[in-house]
């Protein structure tokens, strides 16, 4: 009985020595600590899609490592593009070209209609991974860009390269007169023009252009 007393005594003197160690300061980083790791372990799972692309029989495969990939092996292909659509932005708001909403809307409509309707729009949008946000932004850049070649060059086609045209492509043409389709082809042709001089523009744009590659 008198071990058992000295014992328990010896216990409660070591209870609260331990007690009396735990600080408040060191009590509110413990506290604190749990809490991070708490809501760091909540983020992470909720969050996991933006850390984490894919598991193999539960083994992570990174976001960080999905995107190095794709850097190395399309990265300059995708940045060279999206280097041409900031020139192009630019050089559409220096001479003051305007993309209102109705021009976009009016070419998703003509899109719509040469498509064959909506459910054909809707399907080649999936085909494409687009959505129709991401489709009025590219035609943003589309539009601006024929604006912008109307604006700075004014081509011409002549009745002679018309007639040539015709000639040259009569088999494909389903044996219809010249009269009838004489304004659709004069039309391709300036199209044509307008995106050989554009091109031949912009090449210099780009050329005069200070452009820096981190990849």
């Amino acid at each position: 009985n008198i071990v058992n007393m000295a014992t328990k005594k010896k216990t409660k003197k070591t209870v609260k020595k331990l007690k009396l160690n735990l600080k408040p300061g060191f009590a509110k980083n413990l506290i604190l600590v749990l809490l991070v790791g708490s809501v760091s372990f909540l983020l992470a799972k909720r969050y996991k899609g933006q850390f984490i692309a894919a598991t193999v029989n539960y083994q992570p495969i990174s976001r960080f490592k999905l995107n190095k990939s794709l850097t190395e092996k399309y990265g300059e292909v995708v940045l060279d593009e999206l280097i041409n659509q900031a020139l192009v932005q630019d050089l559409i708001k220096k001479n003051g070209v305007e993309v209102t909403d109705t021009d976009i809307e009016e070419e998703v409509a003509n899109l719509k209609l040469q498509l064959g309707g909506d459910e054909v729009f809707e399907a080649t949008l999936a085909q494409y991974g687009l959505n129709l946000d991401q489709l009025k932004e590219r035609l943003q850049v589309t539009i601006g860009q024929r604006k912008l070649a109307s604006v700075m060059f004014s081509p011409e086609v002549t009745d002679e390269e018309v007639l040539e045209y015709y000639t040259q492509n009569e088999a494909s043409l389903e044996g219809r007169p010249l009269s009838e389709i004489q304004e659709h082809i004069t039309a391709s042709l300036l199209d044509q023009k307008l995106q050989q001089e554009f091109s031949t523009w912009f090449a210099e744009q780009r050329e005069a252009a200070t452009i820096r590659s981190f990849i």
